[in-house]
């Protein structure tokens, strides 16, 4: 049986290839936004365990009579066009989802502005954000959204 002979440069070039993409190429993408983290991966799938992306939270918690601080109509509507012109087909201003969304005090308000959004857009607003930002971006709106209490 002949054996096969490695030639070393051929490793050193593929190893060298290895390390030059997990020390330097992936780390810079992922600052950029140009590829995913872990933890981005783990925050982008993390927007069903916050009931204020719900639209109809607020309802369920209003027919249980729980105790809590809802805003009126109008001041979901004003919030929903906010985070409405955020958005552009070439550039969307993410300071100014995130300082909308801090104007919020729970994930009952959070559902609250999510109602008015899908009945004024007819989108889904947690879908439309996740879809739009990057996933370093939706992070960032997954960090504010849960230092809201439930109620």
């Amino acid at each position: 049986m002949a054996k096969t002979k490695i030639d070393q440069n051929v490793l050193f070039k593929v190893g060298l290839v290895a390390v030059g993409y997990f020390v330097i190429v992936k780390p810079l993408f992922e600052f950029l936004g140009l590829k995913s983290s872990k933890d981005d991966k783990e925050a982008a799938d993390n927007i069903e365990n916050f009931k204020g992306w719900n639209p109809l939270y607020f309802q369920e918690v209003s027919d249980a009579k729980k105790k809590t601080t809802y805003i009126t109509t109008a001041g979901a509507d004003k919030v929903a066009k906010q985070i409405f012109d955020a958005f552009n087909w070439y550039n969307d201003n993410e300071e100014q989802i995130y300082g909308t969304l801090r104007l919020l005090k729970n994930q009952v308000q959070l559902s609250q502005v999510c109602y008015r959004y899908s009945l004024i857009y007819k989108v889904d607003l947690g879908r439309e954000i996740q879809s739009r930002l990057s996933d370093s971006e939706f992070t960032q709106v997954v960090n504010i959204v849960k230092k809201f209490p439930l109620l």
